[in-house]
């Protein structure tokens, strides 16, 4: 891990909690980690540290936080023919939890009303405020345990943050897109999970190039090689190469295989399509608290992924 950096930080605080529960069990009623594996790690000095046991494995998400860490480890990437390979693609989409609003909302005023009455000398008042004040906090607390995290604008903070770095960034990539780049859910770039970086137009472009070298005699498809030139094809010119019998046919191939690919896995009318070795994606309106403890479906999410992977892959030969 990188020292003093944004996962170094996030780390560290991580740690923290972890020795601090471990230490004092009357903390794992607030969150509990449940890796007692990390329990062997008991001095501050090793948990603050980017060398340390915990803040060195590679099995913690804050180890891929970087851009370029990500990018790493995927250039390490292998071919795998005989596993499920699976995406849960979040979304942007929030429910509004009006209910919880309406009861914070609620408690503040009774708790204003109760501190005017008692400066104001007007007992039975401010007691009565007090005492709906309570009530409402309980039925509060007793919404929050059910609250669906996944679902409502809990990121929108981290998602804030996460728009004004990336309109910061130089070009990380050729085809990078700012303000593609900011339809996210405040943890990870949702564009990027769904479909490649560049636009769906210059996808088939890109692909036929690189096997019909032949045809780069062509003006248009020429300036089509040149990435510091793409943006200035038309689409009228781009509509015209792909109307050619060689491009339509290749372009019916590209689309059946992403179509294919796009299979939900976990719906049983696919489950005769599905093959090994490929990625599929598995669309849910939450954010990316989604298969986490808190988001409530979590259980049934990783109860439907697990049968999939246990009835169609880990039985087949």
């Amino acid at each position: 891990m990188v020292p003093f950096s944004l996962g170094h930080l996030i780390g560290a605080i991580l740690g923290l909690w972890f020795k601090f529960h471990t230490q004092w069990p009357v903390l794992r009623h607030v969150f509990d980690f449940r890796m007692p594996q990390w329990q062997c790690v008991t001095t501050f000095h090793e948990i603050l540290s980017p060398h340390g046991r915990i803040n060195r494995s590679t099995d913690l998400a804050v180890f891929d936080i970087l851009p370029r860490e990500r990018m790493k480890r995927n250039a390490q990437l292998i071919h795998m023919d005989k596993i499920f390979l699976l995406s849960v693609v979040t979304s942007s989409h929030v429910t509004i939890p009006r209910v919880e609003i309406t009861l914070i909302l609620l408690v503040l005023v009774f708790i204003i009303t109760a501190v005017i009455g008692f400066t104001r000398g007007h007992t039975a008042v401010a007691c009565f405020s007090l005492v709906c004040s309570i009530k409402t906090l309980l039925r509060l607390r007793r919404q929050l345990q059910n609250l669906d995290f996944a679902s409502i604008p809990s990121l929108y903070a981290l998602l804030l943050v996460m728009r004004r770095h990336v309109h910061m960034l130089h070009m990380i990539f050729d085809g990078f897109d700012r303000e593609v780049w900011h339809e996210n859910d405040g943890a990870v770039n949702l564009y990027s999970m769904q479909q490649p970086w560049t636009s769906a137009l210059d996808k088939p472009f890109k692909t036929f190039a690189q096997g019909d070298i032949e045809l780069t005699t062509s003006p248009s498809l020429s300036t089509l090689l040149e990435p510091a030139q793409r943006a200035a094809v038309s689409v009228t010119e781009s509509v015209r190469l792909l109307s050619t019998p060689r491009f339509e046919e290749k372009g019916m191939n590209v689309k059946a295989e992403s179509q294919r690919l796009d299979l939900d896995p976990t719906e049983p009318a696919n489950f005769s399509q599905l093959r090994r070795g490929q990625w599929y994606r598995h669309r849910v309106n939450k954010n990316h608290m989604a298969g986490t403890h808190f988001d409530s479906d979590s259980p049934a999410l990783f109860q439907r992924l697990f049968r999939v992977m246990a009835n169609h892959f880990e039985t087949a030969p």
